[in-house]
């Protein structure tokens, strides 16, 4: 049915999809995924209250579903209403302090936010926590090579190269491509 009303939506039939979309929820009231897709139809026709509406019992049962969050947030910096988007990331964190997309969409939001700072502390922070996070330390070799950093993003690559030898073989691709 999600589908059915994704392909509606993006044939041109806004009216059809939501209309699906409407269906679906009265038959799957908890469907995190008819949640989401409402939203989006709902933000497609700028109806943000609707899509905030749509969101908030996905994310009061589950703070860290992450399309649910991704979504309000989208509609809150629209918004702008960035102190929620924030909090909300950083909710989520506490509740799951090794979720590496939620550590990711914080650190970017930060740092989207002038606050480089901040993201970069971040992410040193759950690299630590994190030793295995591949993630994470391309991100960081990325922020240090913006930065005309060599020697940093050098630890990084290193630190890769390491999860590549023992537990992520794409940590040796990361690796050599920031060697090069």
């Amino acid at each position: 049915g999600v589908l059915q009303a994704l392909d509606l939506a993006q044939f041109g039939d806004s009216e059809a999809a939501l209309a699906k979309a409407q269906a679906l929820k009265t038959e799957q009231p908890d469907n995190a995924a008819v949640a989401n897709l409402l939203s989006r139809l709902y933000v497609s026709g700028g109806e943000l209250e609707k899509a905030r509406a749509a969101l908030e019992p996905v994310l009061a049962r589950n703070p860290t579903h992450l399309a649910s969050i991704t979504n309000m947030n989208r509609i809150d910096v629209g918004e702008g209403k960035f102190e929620a988007v924030e909090a909300r990331l950083r909710k989520a964190l506490s509740l799951e302090p090794a979720n590496e997309p939620i550590i990711l969409q914080l650190a970017n939001f930060l740092a989207n936010r002038n606050n480089r700072e901040a993201a970069l502390a971040l992410l040193q922070e759950k690299a630590v926590e994190l030793p295995g996070s591949l993630a994470i330390r391309a991100n960081l070799i990325n922020i240090s090579l913006r930065q005309s950093k060599p020697e940093d993003a050098r630890r990084w690559a290193d630190e890769a190269n390491q999860i590549g030898l023992t537990t992520n073989e794409n940590g040796l691709t990361v690796a050599a491509e920031a060697y090069a």
